[in-house]
């Protein structure tokens, strides 16, 4: 296959390796563009609709404030700007029965508060995908896993790790984007 594709502008071959030292060092290039490695059998082929190949990418975390919920159990987060306005930054990845249970311990409902800066808006998929959400209080301060921002937005799953009781949620800010999370 290398030989029926001559290399040009359009077309890179990429680098291989079988030793795993190697692929975990291209896992931290992330800071340069690389967004994850391709991990797969050494005899493996490519078979199209096959998930026999695993994309590993690099994860990130961030602490944030958990500012709703809504269906589908998903968390809406989001951070305060130096004005103090709370402002949308993205939502989890639907929580499990067990992290549910926990987040229906620790998070309350809102009284009355509202996004003050942005707000959730519409869905990467559909018009329709934050017409319902259930406000809380701005209190809960939560870690979470990503892999890739967009702005002072989180762009792909982000991942409910744990609660930061050690944290204000003021301490929150969007000025963590700036800094492309811990």
């Amino acid at each position: 296959m290398r030989d029926a594709i001559s290399p040009n502008a359009w077309i890179e071959q990429m680098v291989s390796t079988v030793d795993p030292a190697s692929a975990s060092t291209w896992l931290e290039w992330w800071q340069h563009g690389v967004e994850g490695v391709v991990a797969k059998q050494v005899q493996g082929s490519y078979r199209g609709g096959s998930r026999n190949w695993i994309k590993v990418k690099h994860r990130r975390s961030m602490d944030v404030v958990v500012g709703g919920c809504r269906p589908g159990n998903r968390l809406l987060l989001g951070v305060f700007d130096k004005r103090g306005r709370f402002s949308h930054v993205g939502e989890t990845v639907p929580l499990s029965a067990r992290q549910v249970q926990v987040v229906r311990e620790r998070v309350a409902l809102a009284d009355g508060e509202v996004w003050t800066g942005r707000r959730p808006g519409l869905g990467h998929w559909k018009a329709d995908q934050y017409d319902d959400w259930i406000d809380c209080k701005r209190t809960a301060v939560i870690e979470v896993s990503y892999t890739e921002l967009e702005g002072s937005r989180f762009r792909h799953a982000v991942r409910f790790l744990r609660f930061r009781h050690d944290r204000d949620a003021i301490s929150c800010t969007d000025e963590q984007f700036g800094e492309g999370g811990n």
